[in-house]
This record gives structure tokens, sequence and C-alpha cells, in this order.
């Protein structure tokens, strides 16, 4: 008859057959009925316990629970299932200990610091710092946001107070951090703590005072900006190795530029494509009181903007000269054209005046006919006449009575005007007769149109070929309510985020008016009923208990060497067994939402 060994918690750990030996199941040899010999090996077995396997390698088939004194460290270990690990556990004093071997801790309880010995030396394990000290260095920890997400960062301690934090990511402390309101990328300091500052020599930084290194300009060499240069004050700008030029503000507040060496020219250049390159806009010799604009430049032209006043004479060389001026004023009576050292008629001949406009408007003497003549017409004064020949042709109000025949194509601009029932004055064409439509009326294929102008003031419509408005269609569109049926199960922030971000989905708020309101039937599914728990027994003998599952085992040789395995003969429920059953449980609720301004889908209430 086999023997079936049991573990402590009631498992088969093997069967051992008649006349046989277990000895790879564990590091004991078990003994089978009718074995010769039994007796050496039940001491042997004795030995191992008493001595706890005693070895400087492991056991070879532990079990858990099996106790092995590692002769190579000097250390009792104990096999947890996957390894051997120490069963001893730190030193607690106040002063080093003696006799210590490899792997041992020890506890300072009175700096309250782990050490461990590495057979040679005892290194601190942490924490850095001792009590008195207070919590110094960089500590783990984690901070919830407020948008409920737990952050990992490392926070800097000196003196138990918190210094500095690094982080990943940017956020905002739920519970307020002192020092630290908002938590950004990288290293943040406290600022609270007065003074606090990184010394030392950086590479580089992103910005100094919130102004990137790019924003600064040099002092040592050349360099540009594309912002404005002020220089607030009025010592000015000083140009040159002597002090030169200079500009400032004086005690008049009138700013000047001065040269400031005597007798010393100052030239204005600019670099002009018509002389191919730098060319002297204006030129002072000092020396001479001179001031030369564009010298030598007969193609250039200078503008003056406002007043000129010229004490002495005025030559203009040149061939042309233009007077661009609202005013023309003469003290001479006489202005006479065709000046020369021998005036005739042949020079004469087509003088006159020339108004330029789009087109020339000229009085023009010829020769030919002795006879002036006009491009445009000439208008006259109130009760003034044309007169031709000693007779009044034209007034102001009438023709002359010798004028007879007159072939009008157009009429002047009228400031009302009546055709039969349409009136026109103002801007506004109207009826004189009530109740009487305006009809615009093209011919064949021709079309109404504003030429790109609004058609403002409309009735809203109330037949079907009716024009409409804009905010009669937008109305008409806020009026109807979105409804939609929406499944909300596992959305933890339905009004605030997870329903919203769907409802911009589905309806764009952009595409929408704003105030327009969506009604959202939301449902969420959910278990109801409470799980079946069932009883799995290995034991062989039932105990009564519903919902009870009874393992039958049986022993078999798995290896056909009379080396026995427990294995599962059979499964029942020997009692019954009851299911509590579980259900889908549906809860719908109806919410409100509405487009703001933003615009964006908005949490109204539950209805």
């Amino acid at each position: 008859m086999s023997y079936t060994v049991n573990k402590s918690d009631g498992t088969v750990l093997t069967i051992v057959g008649d006349g046989t030996v277990d000895a790879t199941s564990t590091d004991l040899t078990l003994v089978g009925r009718k074995y010769s010999g039994y007796g050496e090996v039940l001491n042997e077995n004795f030995v191992k316990i008493l001595e706890s396997f005693a070895n400087r390698t492991a056991p070879t088939n532990p079990i858990e629970g099996q106790i092995w004194y590692d002769t190579l460290e000097g250390r009792l270990k104990v096999y947890t299932g996957s390894a051997f690990k120490p069963t001893g556990g730190p030193l607690v004093q106040n002063t080093e200990p003696a006799g210590l071997v490899i792997g041992d801790l020890w506890i300072n309880n009175e700096a309250n610091q782990l050490y461990f010995y590495d057979g040679v030396n005892l290194s601190l394990a942490g924490p850095i710092y001792s009590t008195a000290q207070g919590k110094h260095g960089w500590v783990v920890e984690n901070i919830i946001d407020q948008g409920n997400n737990g952050r990992s960062i490392s926070s800097l301690y000196v003196n138990d107070l918190r210094i500095g934090i690094l982080s990943r990511y940017q956020f905002t402390p739920q519970t307020p951090i002192s020092g630290f309101a908002t938590v950004n990328v990288g290293l943040n300091l406290s600022t609270t703590v007065n003074g606090l500052k990184l010394h030392g020599t950086a590479s580089s930084a992103d910005q100094v005072a919130g102004i990137t290194p790019g924003q600064f300009l040099r002092s040592d060499e050349s360099d540009i900006t594309t912002g404005t240069l002020g220089i607030l004050n009025d010592g000015g700008i000083t140009v040159g190795a002597d002090s030169n030029f200079t500009i400032v503000v004086d005690t008049n507040d009138k700013t000047t530029l001065k040269t400031n060496l005597q007798d010393r020219d100052f030239s204005f250049q600019v670099n002009s494509s018509a002389t191919g390159g730098l060319t002297g806009l204006f030129d002072v010799d000092s020396s001479a009181l001179t001031l030369k604009i564009y010298d030598g430049l007969t193609n250039s032209t200078t503008t003056v903007g406002g007043n000129m006043n010229i004490s002495g004479d005025l030559t203009v060389g040149g061939n042309t000269s233009f007077i661009d001026t609202t005013t023309l004023r003469v003290a001479d009576k006489n202005i006479e054209l065709a000046f020369g050292d021998t005036p005739t008629d042949v020079l004469a001949d087509g003088g006159g005046l020339n108004l330029r406009g789009n087109t020339d408007h000229t009085i023009t003497w010829a020769r030919s006919t002795q006879e002036w003549t006009s491009s445009d017409a000439f208008g006259v004064a109130s009760a003034k006449y044309f007169h031709v020949d000693g007779n009044n042709v034209l007034s102001q109000t009438a023709l002359g009575a010798t004028v007879k025949n007159s072939s009008l194509e157009n009429v002047g601009t009228l400031t009302e005007l009546q055709v039969d029932d349409i009136h026109i004055n103002d801007g506004v064409i109207s009826t004189n007769v009530s109740n009487v439509d305006i009809t615009l009326n093209p011919n064949g294929t021709g079309s109404i149109k504003a030429s790109s102008s609004q058609i403002k003031d409309v009735a809203d419509p109330t037949q079907a070929q009716d024009v409409t408005t804009k905010t009669y269609v937008d109305n008409a569109i806020l009026q109807n309510t979105i409804v939609l049926t929406m499944n909300v199960t596992g959305m933890t922030q339905q009004n605030t985020n997870d329903i919203p971000n769907q409802l911009a989905k589905l309806a764009p708020p952009a595409s929408f008016p704003v105030g327009t309101q969506a009604r959202i039937l939301c449902e969420s599914l959910s278990l109801a009923g409470a799980p079946t728990n069932i009883t799995v027994n290995t034991s062989g003998v039932s105990s009564g208990l519903t919902n009870e599952l009874l393992a039958n085992q049986v022993a078999v040789d798995k290896d056909n060497n009379l080396s026995s395995q427990s294995v599962i003969q059979s499964l029942s429920f020997p009692n019954g067994i009851t299911p509590s059953g579980n259900s889908i449980a549906v809860t719908r609720v109806t919410k409100l939402f509405q487009i703001d301004g933003t615009p964006t889908w908005v949490y109204v209430q539950d209805i």
C-alpha cells in the first residue's frame, strides 16, 4: 500500500510506493512501506533537520518554509517558495554593532538612519539626513493636481523646508503648496524663500528676467535690433572717435544735431539706384555757410511742404519752372508772356493760358484768326450776360430771344422727379397712390441686382415665395432643440468634459447660433445582484456547504519509476449550487446643454 504524504496545508506532496524511497520531492528521503534499510535514511533525515541542512550551497529540492543554514555567510535562511531569504532582522541600537557579517542591517535609533554591512564597512542606506538635521535632499512624492490627477515629483528639502520641485509636467496642486502656486516643467524654486537663487556658471539660459538672450544688444561688437531703440536722456547720442557728431536735447527741449569740431562739414547721403550708389542729399560747407541739395544732379527733385520765405533774390535755371500752389499772387498788375528781346506775333502765335486737368483747359491766341480760343465753356456771375455782336444770347435763367433752336440730349441734376404715380426724391422711390405696388420688371432674361450692396428693413416672410432675413433664419434654427440619446457608462466628468466633447463632434457649436440647446437622454449601464461564491474543497470529505466544489484526487505513477503524483479524479457539487444571479440595470436621465458665446457646449441642468 502506497504512502500519501501531505503538506501542512493539507495538499498532497507526493505518493511513495511500496519498497521505494522518494529523494527528489524534498531534500529529505521519504521512505515507502516495506523499504529495506529505512533506519539509515530516517537517521540522516533527523540530522539534516537538526543542522538545518547546514552547507555552503542551498538545498536542491526545497519546499516553502524550509530552513537552511548558509555556512558560507553564517546566516539562517528560509525558503519563500521561490528563493531563500535571511530570517534575521536588522540590529537596532545607537552605537555601531560588533561581529557583523555581510548583509547585516543596523538601524541607528538615535539618528533614525539605516546602514548595511558589505563585509568590510558599514554604508548608509538612508535617509541621508539624521533626525537632528531634519529632512534634506531629494524626496520622491505624489501630488494631486486640480484635475484630480496624480503627479509624481521630486522635492528638494533643506532642514525640513521644501525649496525646490522637479517635475515632468506643468500643473496646479489641488492642495496649495507654500512657494509653489503652479508647478512648471523642470526645476521650480520656492517663491517664499528670500534670496533663493542658482549660484555658479551656466553654459546658457533660455531667459534672463523673462527675456531671451537674443533680445539683448551687445556692447562689445556690432549688433542689430528689431525693436525700437530709445535713449531716455537729454545727452543723446555721440558718434566719432573725436566725438565729432552729437544728437542732444538742450535746456529748451529743442532737439539739436551738431558737429562738435569747428569748420567740419556735414553731409547727408542716400543710396540711390539713379546714381548707382551713395549720393549726397545735402552738403553743408560750415566754413562758407553754404547748403547744397543734390548738388550737380539736374534730374533730382526737392520738395518744400510748407511756406518758404526767401529774403534774397531767387534765380531759377533750367527749361521749365513749375509752381504747384492753390493761390498765386503777383505784385505786378501785368503778366507778360512771350517775353523776349524782340516780341512779335509770330512768337506770340498759340500763346495763352493752359490749365492742366484730366485734359488741358486752354485760352490761346491764334495769329491766323486774330482770335482768342477757349477749350472750355465760360460762366458769368448772376445778372450778367453773354453777348454776341451786341445781342444778349444767354442769362442765368433764360436763353436770349434770338436763340430759337435747341437739341437737348442731357438734363442736369434734378432735385426731384415725378413720373406718373412714381415719385423720386432724396434717394426714395415711392408712389403717390396708396396700396400700389412698385414692380421691377427686367426685360427678357435680365436680373434685378443690388451691385453687392445690402437689402435691409425686410419684413418677416408670410408667403412661400417671400424673401427672408438672416435674423429670421437664425431665430428659426435657434428654436429647434437638438435631441440625442447617449450611453454615458464609465463617464466620470459627464457635465464638464465627456458629454460636451462628444456633443461637439456630433453638432459642432460653431455651426449653430449662440443659445442653441440640446436635450441628451443619458443612459448608464451597471450590474445588479450579488456574485455566486463557490468554496473549493480538496480534502475529499464534504463539509455540507451549499455551493461547495468537491475535488476528489487519486495517486498515479508519474514517471514509470514508482514515483507517485496526485491528480483530480472528479469534480462535483455534493450539496447543490444556488447561483445568486446578476442583471443589467439601466439608469436614465435627461440633461440640457446650450451653446455659449465661446462657442462651446455647456451644461445647463438635469431635466
